[in-house]
């Protein structure tokens, strides 16, 4: 069973009522491009933390598990949080 993650992806936008944000991942292929949505919320599930304190865009390095909320869905608890860049340089892929 898989429940530890790392991902890197741009913060976008918060879901107060899920005290979580959304971190989307661009996965390429030969078959075109497709953008993946994760839930992830704060470790200590407030609405607090450097999750929260990034600006809309800014690429990030998360690392945690996999949980699933009272719904069923599968969201990701950040237990590390680092950015890459602010937003406002693209990072081009090599």
């Amino acid at each position: 069973m898989v429940s530890n993650v790392s991902l890197v992806g741009r913060a976008k936008e918060i879901i107060e009522e899920e005290k979580c944000r959304i971190i989307e991942i661009d996965s390429y292929t030969e078959y075109g491009a497709k953008t993946f949505r994760f839930k992830v919320r704060h470790w200590s599930y407030e609405l607090k933390g450097k999750l929260f304190g990034f600006k809309e865009g800014t690429l990030v390095i998360i690392i945690g598990r996999l949980i699933n909320d009272e719904k069923g869905e599968t969201i990701i608890v950040a237990e590390k949080i680092e950015f890459l860049n602010d937003g406002a340089n693209e990072i081009v892929a090599l």
